[in-house]
């Protein structure tokens, strides 16, 4: 029993009666009108880290986007200067500096750590929504409604909510704006900058989420102007201004500022335009209507909403106007980019936890309260065993962490680390990250995969010029194809290699000597790193 609770291997029956247990007594508290703060938020997270120690400890890829992130932290470990060394893409460069936590804490980079940053985010989200939900609601109305998200983010083991993703970090800043928000009106001036401040951060985290924020930023100046509190409002704008002063004097400062622009905002901009707003809609939808265990999370939400519905609309009028805002807004937000990751879904997170705890305030106040504890309880029990076995049978389960301890256990990391010195970086052409992270190599390139420099659009030249002038700069003693092979991430095709653009194939080819083909990936070492190792010297 002991060793099934550790390793969580395949039958992790121990592990989830341990876990529904300390459910049962998290619910047990949701009725104890009387119950602190600190026994209920500590009772959360312990729960939540429990259940999630078997993704933190498989220390393996889930998700691809793990392994670009990590690459990207690892690289600005070494070369931090965001833009010069990394570019993100459609992240930003706070979604990578955190992990600088993980290394702190862990002292290195991979899965482990990047999870166990995850873990950190999410219970700072699941605790500044539980304090903007009492200052709204009421404390039991919030604690039934965080339990039932708790329910998502701790029994889920479907891989594209329990990943790192880049929304990550945007929900935990939103969900300090929204306690914000609760209490704006309290204090103006000090909430009112500390607003501004937490807003202005979230385009650097994930420039997708920026219309979500400018929403807060409306609502947030309607509360202040509300109470006439104008030095609220001249407090918000400098909170918001002194963070983007400070970050454009910081591009200006290193020379970045052009490359900011162009892959950044030109390169965001031109993301996914070749879709119809209407095909986008059309794939949200049926990403709602499809993709568990969110819809589960939807359903229930919907359920408990139609309950209390007729009591929405006594709800202030400003207050109506944001939730619709926010709630379109989102929507916009999770379909601009015309590309339909299941994880952009984690924005309607916050919302819905918004309005959960409205409708279950509601429900309690209005119908027999024995019922309501007897009901909700038992779908709570239902809801978070059915979520965990039906993602145990159709998804991976990720629990052999005895066995995923080893990263550079292949024959491909082993070749490389035969012609690579401490501390070099690494090129992989194609979209194998974790590569990068295997090797612990920190990347050569801006970019860790090639998808920009072969996808037809405005900047494709300006990505493939940049690639060449990063391999000039850099000169990676190890460059790797990996087009064709199955590490390569399917989205790129087979025709994509590197040959296929003219300016790398002649530089790979004056400076570069193909070594090796290992499990269908073409390893080039440095022409003059060749002739070394040959003459016997080791750079180990």
């Amino acid at each position: 029993m002991m060793k099934e609770l550790v390793l969580f291997d395949s039958n992790p029956i121990y592990f989830f009666i341990l876990s529904l247990g300390f459910l049962f007594i998290l619910i047990q508290l949701n009725w104890q009108k009387h119950q602190s703060d600190t026994v209920f938020l500590s009772t959360l997270i312990l729960i939540l880290t429990v259940l999630r120690l078997p993704f933190i400890l498989y220390n393996q890829q889930i998700n691809i986007d793990e392994s670009s992130v990590i690459t990207q932290a690892m690289t600005l470990w070494e070369r931090p200067i965001f833009w010069q060394s990394v570019d993100g893409t459609t992240s930003g460069p706070l979604n990578s500096y955190v992990l600088f936590l993980g290394k702190l804490l862990t002292g290195t980079f991979d899965y482990t750590s990047c999870r166990l940053v995850c873990l950190l985010l999410i219970i700072g989200t699941l605790i500044a929504l539980y304090k903007a939900l009492q200052s709204f609601f009421d404390s039991q109305s919030a604690r039934l409604s965080l339990t039932l998200t708790l329910l998502f983010y701790a029994y889920n083991q479907t891989h594209d909510f329990i990943h790192y993703s880049s929304e990550i970090l945007s929900i935990f800043l939103f969900s300090i704006s929204l306690y914000i928000l609760a209490s704006i009106q309290k204090s103006p001036g000090a909430f009112g900058f500390l607003l501004g401040f937490v807003l202005a951060l979230v385009p650097w985290a994930k420039i997708q989420s920026l219309p979500i924020a400018l929403v807060f930023t409306g609502y947030g100046l309607h509360l202040c102007f509300q109470i006439r509190a104008y030095k609220g409002i001249l407090n918000l704008v400098l909170g918001a201004t002194s963070v983007t002063v400070l970050i454009f004097g910081l591009l200006l400062y290193y020379q970045v500022l052009g490359d900011f622009y162009r892959y950044y905002i030109e390169g965001n901009l031109v993301y996914g335009q070749e879709v119809s707003l209407y095909r986008r809609f059309h794939h949200l939808v049926a990403m709602l209507v499809k993709v568990f265990p969110f819809r589960d999370f939807l359903l229930i939400s919907i359920l408990l909403f139609l309950f209390a519905f007729r009591w929405f609309w006594k709800l202030e009028k400003s207050l109506l106007v944001f939730l619709f805002s926010w709630l379109l807004i989102t929507a916009y937000t999770i379909v601009k980019p015309g590309m339909f990751f299941h994880h952009y879904l984690l924005y309607f997170i916050p919302f819905l936890t918004f309005i959960n705890t409205f409708s279950l305030r509601s429900i309690t106040r209005n119908f027999s309260y024995r019922t309501v504890q007897f009901s909700y309880t038992v779908a709570l029990i239902v809801v978070g065993s059915s979520v965990w076995w039906t993602s145990l049978i159709r998804d991976t389960s990720y629990t052999n962490a005895e066995e995923s301890k080893d990263l550079a256990s292949n024959r491909i990391i082993t070749t490389i680390h035969q012609y690579s010195g401490p501390g070099e970086s690494l090129a992989i052409w194609g979209w194998w990250t974790e590569g990068y992270v295997m090797a612990q190599m920190p990347q050569a390139v801006a970019e860790n995969h090639s998808v920009r420099c072969t996808t037809e659009s405005p900047l494709m030249v300006d990505y493939q010029q940049r690639y060449l002038h990063n391999l000039k700069t850099n000169t990676p003693a190890v460059f790797v194809d990996a087009v064709g092979s199955r590490h390569n991430f399917p989205f790129v095709h087979t025709s994509a290699i590197h040959e296929s653009i003219p300016a790398i194939r002649r530089y790979i080819q004056r400076h570069y000597q193909f070594l090796s083909r290992v499990e269908g990936v073409r390893i080039y070492i440095r022409k003059d790193r060749l002739a070394a190792v040959q003459r016997g010297i080791q750079f180990l």
